[in-house]
């Protein structure tokens, strides 16, 4: 080790007996300025992807905040046997001992484990054999013991004998005030939540608990009719003073998707919007039941607007001229394969209602071979930000402008040819019959060289 970066804690590393270790060993200690974390960026990312990991496993076992510290154990576990790209593919594991980690020793975390309890331990001997706990990572240099938490002693224990159930999770969430109502939002039909002319509670006030492999169904019973809810484990809530929404947990490890009976819809009372496009949004003369975009020349033939079409290809093919993007050929050298190209076509309406109509001439890029990488250099948006920040302090004019050829300007290195488009025929009546390809100048929508 040569050098020790660390960032500006006090404590834990600025303190003189560390330094006396590290100088002692020949090893340059740097710390970072205070407040800047950036100057510590590898190691601050590293506790980044840690502390994401770590909140997936709390997560998926729906354990409590307190085992935080025990799912970042078993996330730095995880990290050290699985693929880096940083390594090369291989596991930090690997790059340090030189051999691949055992893997078959992996369990799910948070899951049920059920450990042997030693014949000592036993009350009697018709007693329990085994005790039920809650996995929850690995010893180090070991594939044979694991790090368990007992609910009746309160602490964690390690064992080498356990049986583990992976699909039973030994967490519970608890969906209140505040957390997760989206979650809870979805439960509840929309047809239970916008019923008309009734008052619904909030939806805050429910709470629910869902666990594992259960099933939560929202229905409404009628108080007047003396209909209980199950007594296995469900709740009720209160929505209106006529009815009340029953949440009934059921077991789902035994239930198969035929078993389930079809749920009983509802049909809400509220009109629903109609599909009609505002006015304002179309040109004048135009209506509801207006043609879409043509996906192809073909179909641009076909429609009634296709006099409209034409004069955008017209003026795209016009513009591809004026800059010179292409030169006609009539062979293309050995080896070089025709890129093809196709109409895009677009119709867009105007601020004051009129319609506009675009065509644009694109290149098939996924047909381009022998590419090297193909970058597009762009403004980040801290600096569009920085400059309306001074505009708006200096009370400067701020304006925009749209270049429509903006694309093909950048010239084109490598030899690329591509096909005649449709419509060639009458876009350039003068063409000579030979000419049957295009060498590229420019670059197009679409090709890989663009920016």
């Amino acid at each position: 080790m040569v050098r020790f970066r660390c960032d500006n804690g006090k404590g834990e590393y600025d303190n003189g007996l560390f330094r006396g270790i590290i100088r002692a060993s020949g090893i340059s200690f740097e710390p970072s300025p205070p407040y800047t974390q950036h100057k510590n960026g590898v190691s601050e990312r590293m506790i980044r992807t840690i502390v994401t990991k770590a909140r997936a496993l709390i997560l998926d076992s729906c354990l409590g905040d307190e085992f935080w510290a025990e799912a970042v154990n078993t996330a730095v576990y995880l990290h050290a046997r699985s693929p880096s790209r940083t390594v090369g593919g291989l596991t930090p594991y690997e790059k340090l001992f030189g051999v691949k980690p055992e893997l078959g020793h992996l369990r799910r975390f948070g899951c049920a484990a059920y450990t042997l309890i030693p014949e000592a331990q036993r009350r009697s001997k018709f007693s329990e054999r085994a005790k039920k706990c809650v996995f929850l990572g690995y010893v180090h240099e070991t594939v044979k013991i694991w790090r368990l938490w007992d609910p009746e002693s309160k602490r964690v224990i390690q064992a080498s004998d356990v049986r583990f159930a992976e699909e039973e999770s030994m967490g519970e969430r608890q969906v209140s005030h505040g957390q997760d109502l989206g979650i809870l939002r979805s439960c509840i039909p929309d047809m239970i939540l916008e019923e008309d002319n009734s008052e619904t509670a909030p939806i805050e006030d429910v709470i629910c608990v869902i666990a594992p492999n259960t099933r939560t169904e929202i229905i409404t019973t009628n108080r007047s009719e003396g209909i209980e809810p199950d007594a296995a484990g469900s709740e009720s809530c209160t929505s209106r003073p006529e009815e009340q929404i029953v949440a009934v947990t059921t077991d789902m490890s035994d239930i198969r998707p035929a078993d389930l009976p079809a749920p009983v819809l509802r049909r809400s009372g509220r009109r629903g919007r109609s599909a009609q496009a505002p006015k304002a949004m179309l040109g004048p003369g135009a209506s509801n039941d207006a043609e879409s975009d043509p996906l192809n020349y073909q179909e641009a033939l076909q429609q009634s607007c296709y006099a409209n079409w034409k004069h955008a290809m017209e003026a795209e093919f016009q513009s591809l001229i004026e800059n010179k993007t292409s030169t006609y050929c009539s062979t293309v050298p050995v080896g070089a394969h025709p890129i093809g190209c196709k109409w895009v076509y677009v119709m867009k309406t105007n601020p004051d209602g009129s319609r506009c109509f675009q065509a644009r001439l694109v290149i098939k890029g996924y047909e381009q071979t022998n590419i090297g990488d193909t970058f597009a250099p762009v403004a980040k948006l801290a600096s569009l930000r920085m400059i309306l920040a001074l505009a708006a302090l200096n009370g400067w004019e701020i304006d925009h402008m749209d270049v429509v050829t903006a694309f093909l300007n950048p010239p084109v290195n490598d030899a690329i040819y591509r096909v005649l488009p449709e419509g060639i025929d009458w876009l350039d009546p003068g063409k000579p019959a030979s000419m049957t390809v295009c060498k590229l100048n420019k670059a197009l929508y679409g090709i890989q060289e663009a920016p």
